[in-house]
């Protein structure tokens, strides 16, 4: 991941960098120092630095005080106001876990409906409501979404049923809904 800056340079484009964090201190420490060495080598492409992705919440690797201090230490590493830093984690984590703002420049919230097994038809909602929820809690935090999307295939969850049709109906009303609220937000699109 390391690399994705210098080759988004080549493009012009912008990226968001994510430092993957686990419980391995000396795996945290490289991957902090590879990801500090290439925003220093392209300090006008990377524009976000996500410090761990669901460390806490999810897969409780680590505490929301050390990330935290992962936070506060690549912010002061990278010294650049214009590059924000911030974590991800699953919107019910944030409700419990108020410390992993310390320091954040943004709070990152993953609402997935289908792994939550909401419908389509109340996907919308659910995204309002858990956004509202966790912008309710941080107020003077910049509340991005790192994480949302619908699955083309996989098992059914509850009511969410994951079909092409489906992700591209939940695509089209998501980013009108993004367009409405002006919501920052990522798409994530994987295959396994």
């Amino acid at each position: 991941h390391d690399r994705i800056p210098y080759v988004a340079k080549e493009f012009g484009m912008k990226v968001a960098l994510g430092l993957w964090l686990r419980e391995d201190k000396e795996y945290n420490e490289r991957e902090i120092e590879r990801g500090l060495n290439a925003i220093a080598d392209n300090p006008k492409v990377v524009d976000r630095v996500i410090v761990g992705n669901e460390a806490v919440g999810v897969r409780a690797e680590l505490t929301a005080r050390e990330v935290s201090d992962y936070i506060k230490r690549v912010k002061l590493a990278i010294n650049n106001p214009k590059i924000e830093v911030g974590t991800a984690e699953v919107w019910p984590t944030w409700l419990t876990e108020p410390e992993l703002a310390d320091g954040a420049d943004f709070v990152g919230i993953h609402i997935l409906p289908y792994w939550d097994g909401v419908t389509l038809q109340d996907s919308m909602a659910h995204v309002i409501t858990n956004f509202d929820k966790v912008a309710k809690l941080y107020p003077d935090k910049k509340i991005v979404i790192g994480e949302t999307g619908w699955p083309s295939e996989g098992r059914v969850k509850k009511g969410a049923v994951p079909t092409a049709a489906f992700e591209a109906a939940f695509l089209r009303q998501f980013f009108r809904l993004a367009e409405q609220k002006n919501y920052d937000y990522y798409i994530i699109e994987a295959f396994d």
